[in-house]
């Protein structure tokens, strides 16, 4: 099929489950959609080897119970799981909620199969490492689709963790609980799971267990309702809403075998401490772990209330991401409410996960204030140091700021996209090509 659409040319844009949140499968003009759901069969396990051979369709929730059935997981949790393929985490460079300890997609891929724009099937065969030239695995993790179709897929796994421990901790400022888990990570401890919500997500958010909880708590549903309109309108008096969190909450999630378990969750509390935290006990952790996927569902009510909500996702070194927090806080906070958490923290830096929120009054002013709180947090990540995305991929929105990103390198990925794909047809117009 793909050879044909080349030869007449016209787009293929290739589908998982559409969880995408950039617009990395929205056609720019036409063609053909290539839906892969079908390639859902998950072909075996090797256990010795740790290796699962799974095909492109199959959905992350189906494959991690698959595993967990015969006392395995990948490790691989994004919000998006149920809906989301490992196609589609391979096109974007998905991460998930415990990629501290697991990796993202990109480590967890060993071996490919991909069938190429002309037509050819090409497999890249599963090994622990490879020096033999270029390794294409990493050209097609991320590549979102313009490069090949990803049928095929060895993706590494490990053995269900025996032991797990929940911690919660309230800071007293963001600073003191990035910098508390950034010395945990620099010890060489790698927690599953490090969450550290700012003052207006620990108020919003986190204080009743997720979604507004915590303020329908403390307001009751009336007032939280009057008190969310009101800031959506106004968002910049958030700061008000702010003095009433009582510091940064954070939630972790310790997991392997129970003695380096147990080890780890010392160093923690050992960091927390030492950071002035106050020790919240286990319930915080735990109530986040078992509803973690359903603040991704909680986006309708925005949306309800008249306005609109979206998220936004950069990373930096550590010694740059408290600058970087508060500048794409600052430049978005301008035009919409602006709550963020900090997660899938490394020893060399983190993630910083923005929401932001606002209702204008109108569908054409909501549109305008959405394209100018993009414009204003990208260009404050890129100026602070940071990359524009972390796990959420580029596809069209984040398209000119990738362009500014790579620089003379973006004209070189448009190289390598014409001699894969001399005919242009699959994905046409993602990655700013």
């Amino acid at each position: 099929m793909l050879e044909a659409c080349a030869e007449h040319g016209v787009p293929v844009v290739p589908y998982g489950g559409g969880s995408g949140v950039c617009g990395g499968v929205v056609p720019v003009r036409g063609g053909v959609a290539l839906d892969l759901k079908r390639l859902d069969r998950i072909r075996g396990l090797r256990e010795t080897a740790l290796l699962c051979e799974v095909e492109a369709g199959v959905i992350g929730s189906h494959l991690e119970g698959w595993l967990g059935e015969r006392g395995y997981t990948l490790g691989h949790f994004p919000s998006s799981i149920a809906c989301s393929t490992v196609g589609g985490w391979i096109a974007a460079r998905s991460s998930g909620q415990a990629s501290t300890r697991y990796g993202s997609i990109e480590h967890l891929v060993a071996g490919l199969e991909v069938v190429l724009p002309t037509g050819e099937l090409a497999v890249l065969r599963p090994v622990p490492r490879t020096a033999a030239g270029i390794d294409w695995r990493n050209v097609l993790c991320g590549s979102e689709g313009l490069f090949g179709v990803v049928t095929r897929a060895w993706l590494r796994v490990q053995p269900v963790p025996a032991a797990r421990r929940f911690l919660a901790f309230r800071f007293p400022d963001f600073d003191a609980g990035l910098d508390a888990m950034r010395r945990v990570l620099r010890r060489g401890y790698r927690p599953a799971v490090m969450r550290l919500y700012d003052p207006l997500d620990t108020l919003v958010g986190v204080s009743g267990g997720g979604g507004g909880a915590g303020m329908v708590a403390q307001l009751g549903r009336a007032a939280f309702e009057r008190a969310r309109a009101l800031l959506l309108a106004h968002p910049r008096w958030a700061w008000l809403a702010e003095l009433a969190a009582g510091g940064c909450h954070a939630v972790v999630v310790c997991e392997g075998e129970a003695p380096l378990v147990a080890l780890e969750a010392e160093v923690v509390h050992e960091e927390a401490r030492r950071a002035q935290a106050f020790d919240a006990g286990p319930g915080p952790a735990r109530r986040w772990f078992e509803h973690r996927y359903a603040i991704s569902f909680k986006g309708s009510a925005v949306f309800a209330a008249g306005g609109f909500v979206d998220t936004l996702e950069v990373a930096a070194p550590w010694d740059r991401i408290g600058e970087v927090y508060r500048a794409v806080r600052e430049a978005i906070a301008a035009h919409a409410v602006t709550l963020a958490h900090a997660s899938h923290l490394y020893p060399e830096g983190c993630s910083v996960y923005f929401t932001f929120a606002a209702a204008t009054g109108s569908v054409k002013q909501d549109e305008a204030c959405y394209e100018r709180v993009w414009r204003a947090g990208l260009a404050a990540a890129r100026e602070h140091g940071a990359t524009i995305s972390h796990h959420h991929g580029v596809g069209l929105l984040k398209a000119q700021a990738l362009r500014e990103e790579l620089g003379p390198l973006h004209a070189a990925l448009g190289r390598v996209k014409a001699a894969l794909d001399p005919h242009g047809v699959l994905n046409p117009g993602k990655l700013g090509l």
